[in-house]
């Protein structure tokens, strides 16, 4: 296809995509794309907290007749049981920030804070 030709069939997209915003009870423009891509996060861990996490995912295993559970897939169901009940979690995030505060940690230690705080950031709750 040639150059010219491109961009007279982009023009004839543009302007189809345009008339249809223009119909009554039409999306706003630039509000119809679905993100379809995962988004990839990373979380520091304390030893301890992992050594929780990892425990946890194992109990979870056994109670579910399965050899495994993936970290992902158990931080995954956290997150969701999180949006589903979010109150106990924000009252962990607060009893989280009170202790943070409270004991101030050396400097440069990269324990970073609980877990807690990062499902926090993640779901977009404020703390």
């Amino acid at each position: 296809m040639s150059p010219q030709r491109e961009r007279e069939l982009r023009k004839a997209q543009m302007a189809a995509a345009a008339a249809r915003r223009a119909e009554p009870d039409a999306r706003p423009a630039g509000r119809t794309a679905i993100r379809s891509k995962p988004i990839r996060i990373t979380l520091d861990l304390s030893p301890e907290l992992y050594r929780e996490l990892t425990g946890w995912a194992d109990s979870a295993a056994i109670e579910l007749g399965v050899p495994r559970i993936s970290l992902a897939a158990a931080v995954r169901a956290m997150i969701r049981v999180t949006t589903d009940q979010p109150d106990p979690v924000l009252d962990r995030l607060r009893q989280d920030r009170d202790r943070l505060r409270a004991v101030p940690g050396p400097a440069g230690s990269g324990a970073g804070p609980p877990f807690s705080i990062y499902i926090a950031k993640i779901s977009g709750a404020t703390y």
